[in-house]
């Protein structure tokens, strides 16, 4: 690389020519398919090139405890006239866990921040929760929202993710628009230090 001209310092990378990036590609190529073909166990996952195994009879017995101190549990029904829809509410340090029943998949359930921006979804705990990330978001009140399934697929959810939703804001949030159109609602609020 040196006989042309081609750093080996990483800083430098940019600073090189389209013709010397296509050579040290080029080269770097050449060196990885040469120790491949050195070392072709490299190639395996689980090999003396990158993984340290000690071998033994080790036997290892580690106590663990779960720590739920600052794990909060709150009933909040936000549920229609036969009691479908989000039955409880359960916040950790990292999540907020939604506990659904909803046989016939009739509802949306949706959870606001205190800013009413809409939380980040984590995915499904199970049949009957859904979680969300509580990174980086004020978490001190929550609403949560159970709307209809087709309208808020079709009407709502749009209005949100919309490119001019700021603009549509200035006259009605999210929030606002849920609170007209939601099957049902409730806030609820942690303790900060919780």
């Amino acid at each position: 690389m040196a006989e042309h001209g081609i750093s080996t310092d990483d800083a430098d990378y940019e600073s090189l020519t389209e013709e010397q990036k296509d050579l040290e590609h080029q080269f770097f190529t050449e060196m990885w398919n040469e120790y491949f073909e050195r070392y072709p166990e490299a190639n395996e996952g689980n090999n003396r090139y990158n993984s340290w195994t000690l071998k033994g009879d080790w036997k290892f017995n580690v106590d663990v405890e779960k720590n739920t101190s600052d794990t909060v549990e709150k009933d909040v029904n936000v549920v229609d006239e036969n009691g479908d829809g989000v039955l409880s509410i359960t916040k950790t340090p990292f999540e907020i866990t939604m506990k659904m029943q909803d046989p016939e998949t009739k509802y949306v359930a949706v959870m606001l921040d205190a800013n009413g921006d809409i939380m980040p979804y984590g995915g499904v705990a199970n049949s009957n929760a859904d979680t969300y990330a509580i990174q980086d978001r004020d978490v001190s009140t929550v609403y949560i929202y159970l709307c209809d399934y087709y309208e808020y697929m079709d009407e709502l959810k749009g209005y949100y993710w919309s490119d001019n939703y700021e603009e549509k804001a200035k006259t009605k949030t999210f929030k606002q628009l849920l609170d007209e159109r939601a099957v049902a609602g409730t806030e609820v609020h942690f303790d900060k230090d919780k």
